[in-house]
């Protein structure tokens, strides 16, 4: 056996080693893609009701882990999902440059509802 016999092996699980890392990390790209589309899903309603009571306000855009909604076309608050599980979730808001975490915890529906709907109402005492 020459010294290639002997490393061919070697190279072979490396080179195994390396798909399985990237396919896992592409299978937990997707998961946690999926744990924030569950979360935008839940907020979304809330969002809606609240974008829908007064015509000044308007969703600018709904990226994937961010949704922006402004003021008479001059004041934007920004809502960022982050995951990387279920029980691993944030939600931050951003309003003049400033980020605030306004949930961290695990999935729970009722909570995220209440934490996006107060973060609004305060944003909206602010700028009216």
């Amino acid at each position: 056996m020459s010294k290639e016999d002997d490393f061919a092996d070697f190279r072979d699980q490396m080179k195994k080693l390396k798909n399985e890392k990237k396919n896992k990390s592409h299978r937990d790209q997707d998961d946690v893609n999926d744990v924030i589309e569950r979360v935008k899903s839940e907020m979304m309603p809330i969002i809606t009701a609240f974008v829908d009571s007064d015509r000044t306000l308007e969703m600018q855009s709904n990226t994937s882990r961010a949704i922006y909604i402004s003021y008479a076309n001059s004041r934007i608050f920004g809502l960022w999902v982050s995951a990387t599980s279920m029980d691993s979730i944030n939600i931050d808001a951003v309003y003049d440059s400033v980020s605030t975490r306004i949930y961290s915890g695990g999935f729970t529906k009722r909570e995220i509802k209440a934490k996006v709907k107060n973060v609004l109402l305060d944003w909206y005492c602010i700028i009216i």
